[in-house]
């Protein structure tokens, strides 16, 4: 076995605030074989030197820092730190999570027993619940509804009151803040799609296991909070930003045009409604880079 049987990945883009916060919550609760990977993502200099001085103050062994040469997004950047993983560590087992979680508990035993139970699991998630409001739910899961080009987060929003029980639920999808996967996961399935950079990248990785037999799961009675919206700048209800918006859209007809040809046309007209609603709501150009979005047009 593996010195660190599990490899923690968190990429950093311009966020060393929140990356130390979620690190100290890590080294602060988890009590198993583990080592975290942080991957900058070509942040800022400045931001770059602030994380990596921070991460000295923690003098921890159980923390590497890494840097790529360039932003390839966010299946890039996790990609990154798992090969380092794989190389370094040889781990058993990858926790993807977004810099911007942080945990108060130590859930990583029971990611590991759920997985070890279970031989068909290939991605597995967590309750992702909102920092900032800590009784509310973000998702436990989520729904793809292939027919309507709709994908569903299950329990957005909705006050937590364990609706959704302590036993694992098998989903279409889990949200990417957190996705426990095993290294035989990998061997069998690949690593994350780099063409999508943000967005859908969870959604692909889960298709692309169920092709190879893998089920998805996730286990609500774990909590990972998360500062939703925080890297992108987007909302639900509250802003959208252009950019990520163009990134959703491109990247729904991207899923269609690859497992779902002959269903094309329903993802279109699905961002096509989507724009027009969001450039009455937040006034802003969205019908405009939908067109660039769903022609695979560059968002600049």
């Amino acid at each position: 076995m593996s010195k660190f049987e599990t490899a923690i990945i968190l990429v950093n883009y311009n966020g060393t605030a929140d990356t130390l916060e979620c690190i100290e919550s890590l080294l602060l609760h988890l009590k198993n074989e583990f080592h975290i990977v942080v991957v900058d993502n070509q942040s800022k200099e400045d931001s770059y030197l602030a994380l990596a001085k921070g991460l000295e103050k923690l003098n921890s062994r159980k923390v590497s820092l890494i840097r790529t040469k360039t932003n390839g997004g966010f299946a890039f950047g996790n990609n990154q730190g798992i090969k380092y993983a794989r190389e370094k560590f040889k781990s058993k087992y990858y926790w993807l999570l977004n810099n911007d979680t942080i945990i108060k508990e130590n859930i990583l035993d029971s990611l590991i027993l759920f997985y070890q139970s279970k031989k068909s699991v290939g991605i597995l998630g967590a309750k992702l619940k909102m920092y900032e409001k800590p009784k509310l739910i973000q998702a436990i899961g989520g729904t793809f509804k292939k027919y309507q080009a709709k994908v569903v987060q299950i329990g957005f929003n909705q006050v937590d009151q364990d609706q959704f029980g302590d036993s694992a639920i098998r989903v279409d999808f889990v949200v990417g803040a957190s996705m426990f996967v095993s290294h035989n996961f990998i061997e069998e399935v690949g690593y994350m799609s780099e063409e999508y950079f943000l967005y859908f990248e969870e959604l692909d990785w889960a298709i692309r296991g169920s092709l190879k037999g893998f089920d998805t799961y996730t286990l609500p009675h774990l909590e990972v909070y998360h500062k939703q919206g925080k890297s992108t700048g987007n909302k639900a209800g509250v802003s959208l930003a252009l950019e990520p918006m163009y990134y959703q859209f491109r990247n729904l007809t991207l899923i269609y045009k690859k497992y779902f040809s002959s269903l094309t046309l329903i993802s279109i007209v699905r961002v096509f409604i989507r724009a027009f609603k969001y450039t009455l709501q937040y006034k802003k150009p969205f019908h405009k880079i939908a067109l660039k979005a769903v022609l695979n047009k560059p968002f600049n």
